[in-house]
């Protein structure tokens, strides 16, 4: 069953129906290694970038259909999450998805006390898609702290691919002291 989708790679946006097994999550969908490509049909592509509507002048061609190799898609919006027994006995743990020119935060769902950098190392070759809940893609601006980054699109989820992040951060709670940051390399 088609459902409308935003492909993002680093040489182009596609914005089109993607086609998902009945009741598979997108994640789930793009960790299936029997197909090495995520079908999409009604594409419009765009110029690459992260800014949503794409400008004017974005538009390099439409197509009635694409087989985007999953090994480029960076991340997505749209389709389909996880159903919500997937994350029982799992906790929600802030994280931020850094790319070249923008960052993606929201909430992943772990083990109960599993560090960032462990969940990485189990999920980096078996499956790299994982879903960000609450997801805000952001600007950075130097010299200005992570928690004031202008918001730049919000969405109730993304579909990221780990092994396409220039790296992760856990925002970590400290007691008394706010929070900080811990670098994963991915």
């Amino acid at each position: 069953m088609p459902v409308q989708g935003r492909i993002y790679t680093n040489e182009f946006r596609l914005y089109g129906q993607m086609h998902l097994p009945e009741a598979v999550g997108t994640a789930r969908m793009l960790n299936l290694t029997d197909r090495p490509y995520l079908p999409v049909t009604d594409c419009m592509v765009y110029d690459a970038g992260f800014r949503h509507p794409p400008e004017n002048d974005a538009l390099q061609y439409q197509t009635g259909f694409a087989a985007v190799p999953k090994e480029h898609i960076m991340w997505v919006v749209g389709g389909r999450a996880e159903a919500p027994s997937e994350h029982a006995r799992r906790e929600a743990r802030q994280v931020y998805v850094m790319y070249a020119s923008y960052v993606l935060s929201g909430r992943l769902y772990l083990m109960p006390g599993q560090r960032v950098s462990d969940f990485l190392h189990t999920v980096f070759t078996d499956r790299p898609f994982q879903d960000l809940y609450d997801a805000r893609v952001l600007l950075p601006k130097r010299d200005v702290p992570l928690d004031e980054f202008e918001v730049m699109q919000v969405h109730e989820f993304v579909t990221v691919n780990l092994k396409q992040a220039g790296g992760v951060f856990d925002v970590v709670a400290e007691e008394g002291r706010g929070f900080k940051l811990e670098a994963h390399e991915v």
